[in-house]
């Protein structure tokens, strides 16, 4: 978790933080929408953020602020590229076949 130890996170700030980045990445609804960007992919960028905030140096909790949904941003590419390299993640229209 954050450098600060002291520092706990409630529910509710996690819920915010995961909808924030989500009106910004989601697949579907965000302003940059990422293929591949659902709720769950979502989730476990920030789940990794979290995690990787107690060992990298210079990072620290900034409370969900721009800063933390751009760090979890990148996060969630790497996710998501690795993703896409053993599902398809293309939405596909539904195939209609002409019968006679």
């Amino acid at each position: 978790m954050p450098k600060n130890k002291e520092y706990k996170m409630t529910a509710i700030e996690l819920f915010k933080f995961s909808d924030y980045v989500s009106d910004f990445y989601h697949q579907d609804k965000g302003i940059y929408p990422m293929r591949g960007a659902n709720k769950g992919m979502i989730n476990v960028a920030i789940s990794k953020y979290l995690r990787d905030i107690t060992y990298h140096p210079y990072w620290t909790w900034g409370g969900g602020d721009s800063k933390d949904r751009e760090r979890t941003r990148d996060i969630l590419e790497c996710i998501t590229e690795r993703y896409s390299d053993h599902v398809k993640l293309e939405k596909k229209e539904p195939e209609i076949i002409k019968i006679i």
